[in-house]
């Protein structure tokens, strides 16, 4: 069973200081994702087999992370095969 918490060794994910980054599935999160954290894009299988959902989020857990994480996700995109679809503020 998938838990539905952001929790990390009993600690909120986000009070831990080294966590800057996050891919997760909001489908399982749902309301449960911090407001703070800013979501920069989305990855979306298409007939997923294989992944718990067929779109990961990636959100700027740390907001001083925002631009860096967007100049790291455009530098990466060509890397993604191309059945997934790449969606978010870093494809502006």
């Amino acid at each position: 069973m998938i838990s539905t918490s952001l929790a990390f060794v009993g600690f909120p994910i986000s009070f831990l200081p080294s966590v800057k980054v996050a891919l997760i599935y909001d489908l399982v999160f749902g309301e449960s994702v911090p407001k703070e954290w800013n979501r920069i894009g989305q990855w979306k299988i298409s007939n997923n087999v294989v992944c718990g959902s067929e779109t990961v989020s990636i959100y700027a857990v740390d907001p001083s992370e925002t631009n860096r994480l967007m100049d790291n996700l455009k530098d990466f995109q060509n890397q993604l095969p191309k059945i997934v679809e790449q969606s978010g503020s870093y494809t502006q």
